[in-house]
C-alpha cells in the first residue's frame, strides 16, 4: 500500500524531531557536533525531493534498500556514537574527534550527492517512461513460461555438479552441516584448486533453480486468479531449501540472508503484501540471527550443542550489540581512522586502489592486483601488514582517497544512477523470477553504502552468474 505524502512528512517530522533530540541530550553533543548535520541532512533531504522517499508497495526495492542503509548510517550509528561513544572493535585505536567529525561530514555529502543526482534522473527519466513497444512486453510475457522449465533443469545440474565437487559425499556435506568449524577445512582442501574453482561458479545455480521453479508456480497462480493458502506452505519449503544450499558458501551469512530477502520481496509483490509492520518484526528478527549465526562460528561449537539453554543465554551475553551495529553499519569512525592514516587526503592514489579492488576478487587475474587494493591497503594500515584481509574499507572512503571529496560526489552518482536503473527494472519486471534477480542485483549495489567495492565486485564475478546467462537467453529470445 503506497503511503499517503500527508501521513510521510508527518512521520518524518516525527522521527526528525525525535532525532535531534536525542542527539541534544546526549552527553556527546560537544565532541561530535558534525552528527547533527547527517541527521538534518537525512529528513530535510526527503522534504525538498520526494523521489528520495521511502516508497510503497514495493517496500522491499533496491532504493529502498539504500535509503533504510543510508539511514542507518545517518541517523542511528550517529546517535550510538553521541550516546555511548564508538566502539574500538577491530581497530587498533579511535581517531581523533576531529577525524571522526570531518567522517561525518563526509557521509552527509555522499548521501546529498546520492539524492541529488537520483531525484535528477527520474526527472529525465519521466518523459520517456511511458514510451513502451507493446510488442517487446508481449514478447518478454511469453519467454520465461517457455524456456522457464528447461532452464530450472539446467539450473538444478549445474547446481548439483558444484555441490558434489565440494562435498563428494552425503556424509561430508552432514558434517559440514554439523559444524560451522569444518567450512575451515573444507575452504583448505579447494583453496587453488581446479575442483575448488568449478564448484565455486558452478553452485550459485542450485539455489537460483529453486527461486526460478517456485517463480513459475507463483507466475501460474497468479494467472488463475486468487492465491491459495499452499503458495505460503510452497514459498516455506523454498526458503528451507536456500537455506540448506547457500550455506555451502563457508556459512557466509550474506549468501543465505540476501536470497531468502529476495524471496521475501518478490512475495511481497506477486503473492501477498507485507506491511511494514510485518517487515519491520523480520528485519529484527534477521538482525538476532545474523548475530547469533556470527557467534556460533566464532565459537567453533557442534549445532547440537545449541539445544543447551544456558549455552545459548552465554553466547547471547557475548555480543556487544552497539559494536556490531557500528562495525556492519561502517560507523564513521571507521572512514575517521582511514582518514587519519592516510593524512586526509593529501597524497591522492587517483584511482590506482579503485582499479584494484574492482579486479581483486577475479582468480588469476586479480592476483596483480591485490597488493594495490582497497582492502589490502585498509587492512596493512590496521593491522600492520601481517596478511589479515578481514575487514571491509569504507566506499566512500576509499573514493576520499582516490580522488578525494569531488571522487565521493562523483561515486555516489553513479550509485544513483546504477540503483534507480536497476529499481525502475526491478519494478517493472514482467515475471517473479525477473524481479528477483533485479532485486539481488540492485540490493549489492545499493549495498556500496555500508559496504566496499571489493565486495560488490566479488559478488557480481561469483555468486551472479545464473542472473547474467538468465538475462542472455531473455535478450536473445526477444530478438528472435
Amino acid at each position: 500500500m503506497e503511503i499517503s505524502r500527508k501521513r510521510y512528512s508527518q512521520s518524518l517530522v516525527i522521527f526528525g524531531c525525535v532525532a535531534i533530540i536525542l542527539f541534544i541530550f546526549s552527553p556527546g553533543k560537544d565532541e561530535y557536533p558534525a552528527a547533527i548535520v547527517g541527521i538534518i541532512s537525512f529528513f530535510s533531504t526527503q522534504f525538498l525531493w520526494p523521489h528520495c522517499r521511502w516508497k510503497g508497495p514495493y517496500h522491499l526495492s533496491p532504493t529502498n534498500i539504500a535509503l533504510l542503509l543510508f539511514g542507518i548510517q545517518l541517523i542511528l550509528i550517529p546517535l550510538l556514537i553521541v550516546t555511548f561513544g564508538p566502539s574500538l572493535v577491530t581497530l587498533p585505536w579511535l581517531p581523533s574527534p576531529l577525524a571522526i567529525n570531518v567522517s561525518l561530514l563526509i557521509d552527509s555529502i555522499a548521501y546529498l550527492s546520492f539524492c541529488f543526482f537520483y531525484q535528477l534522473f527520474n526527472f529525465r527519466d519521466l518523459a520517456a517512461s511511458s514510451c513502451k513497444s507493446p510488442k517487446l512486453t508481449n514478447t518478454r510475457k511469453q519467454t520465461l513460461p517457455i524456456m522457464g522449465i528447461y532452464l530450472t533443469i539446467l539450473y538444478a545440474v549445474i547446481g548439483f555438479v558444484g555441490v558434489y565437487f565440494l562435498f563428494t559425499d552425503v556424509e561430508t556435506y552432514i558434517n559440514y552441516l554439523s559444524s560451522a568449524s569444518h567450512r575451515l577445512q573444507v575452504a583448505e582442501e579447494m583453496t587453488g584448486s581446479l575442483r575448488g574453482a568449478i564448484s565455486t561458479l558452478t553452485r550459485p545455480f542450485l539455489g537460483y533453480s529453486l527461486v526460478l521453479g517456485w517463480s513459475l508456480y507463483v507466475d501460474k497462480l497468479k494467472s488463475q486468479g486468487p492465491f491459495k493458502k499452499k503458495a505460503r506452505l510452497i514459498t516455506l519449503l523454498v526458503v528451507i531449501g536456500l537455506i540448506f544450499v547457500n550455506i555451502t558458501f563457508s556459512f557466509n551469512r550474506a549468501a543465505v540472508l540476501i536470497p531468502l530477502l529476495g524471496v521475501t520481496a518478490v512475495f511481497s509483490a506477486e503473492v501477498r503484501h507485507l506491511s511494514l509492520k510485518s517487515l519491520i518484526i523480520l528485519g529484527a528478527f534477521t538482525i538476532v540471527s545474523g548475530l547469533l549465526w556470527k557467534q556460533y562460528i566464532l565459537s567453533g561449537l557442534m549445532i547440537n550443542d545449541f539445544l543447551d539453554p544456558e549455552l545459548i543465554l552465554r553466547i547471547v551475553e557475548e555480543i556487544d550489540l552497539f559494536g556490531q551495529i557500528q562495525l556492519y553499519g561502517s560507523s564513521a569512525h571507521f572512514l575517521g581512522y582511514l582518514l587519519e592514516k592516510s593524512n586526509f587526503g593529501t597524497k591522492l592514489y587517483w584511482g590506482e586502489t579503485i582499479c584494484s579492488s574492482l579486479f581483486y576478487p577475479i582468480p588469476i587475474i586479480g592476483k596483480s592486483f591485490r597488493d594495490t587494493s582497497g582492502p589490502v591497503v585498509y587492512n596493512s594500515m590496521i593491522y600492520g601488514g601481517y596478511g589479515i584481509i578481514d575487514q571491509i574499507i569504507p566506499f566512500r572512503g576509499e573514493l576520499f582517497m582516490n580522488f578525494h571529496i569531488p571522487g565521493v560526489i562523483g561515486g555516489y552518482a553513479l550509485m544513483a544512477y546504477l540503483v534507480f536503473k536497476i529499481d525502475k527494472a526491478f519494478k517493472g519486471a514482467h515475471h517473479s523470477f525477473e524481479r528477483y534477480c533485479w532485486f539481488i542485483m540492485g540490493y549489492w549495489i545499493a549495498f556500496s553504502v555500508i559496504g566496499g567495492i571489493s565486495i560488490v565486485s566479488q559478488i557480481y564475478v561469483f555468486l551472479i552468474w545464473p542472473i547474467y546467462f538468465y538475462l542472455l537467453i531473455l535478450s536473445m529470445r526477444i530478438r528472435i
